[in-house]
């Protein structure tokens, strides 16, 4: 079966201003969404929406077809099924691992794993070459980079 959240009868309103409204919408994992819209037309609270971190003022959004895993997660739950990087993301203070493997006391991987993992991560973002370096001395790009490595790898565990 394939994971999904799935969006029935949606809608976001800021007071009595009506943001959006979604019938009935359905995104598969691996689906690549493209949003375009002037500014306050609700692209980020769609996707804050999406990642579970804010509730819709009417309607659902569930989430199927996904594992169990981790222990703290709902089966149902939307949280964490879909991820949200800020455009100025939140780094940890430390290197670029310690901001990636910040998390790692909450998976129960054994270390061989991990390392892999970490490994395939900062491949993935083109990161080899930081995994010392301060992540508050990253540029911009690259602190991008470090947040989707992060998202990418937390959502292999979970």
């Amino acid at each position: 079966m394939t994971a999904k959240l799935l969006i029935n009868n949606m809608r976001m309103n800021f007071g009595d201003r009506l943001l959006f409204a979604a019938p009935q919408l359905e995104f598969a994992q691996g689906d690549v969404i493209y949003l375009q819209g002037e500014n306050g037309a609700g692209k980020t609270t769609l996707m804050k929406l999406l990642a579970g971190l804010v509730a819709p003022s009417s309607g659902s959004i569930t989430a199927t077809g996904f594992p169990a895993r981790p222990w703290w997660r709902n089966q149902r739950s939307v949280l964490g099924r879909a991820i949200y990087l800020h455009q100025y993301p939140y780094l940890f203070d430390g290197n670029v691992k310690r901001n990636l493997t910040h998390g790692l006391k909450f998976i129960d991987d054994d270390k061989k794993t991990i390392d892999l993992r970490v490994e395939q991560a900062l491949e993935m973002a083109h990161l080899q070459h930081l995994i010392n370096r301060t992540a508050s001395h990253l540029s911009g790009g690259e602190r991008q980079r470090l947040a989707i490595a992060r998202a990418w790898y937390y959502n292999l565990n979970c």
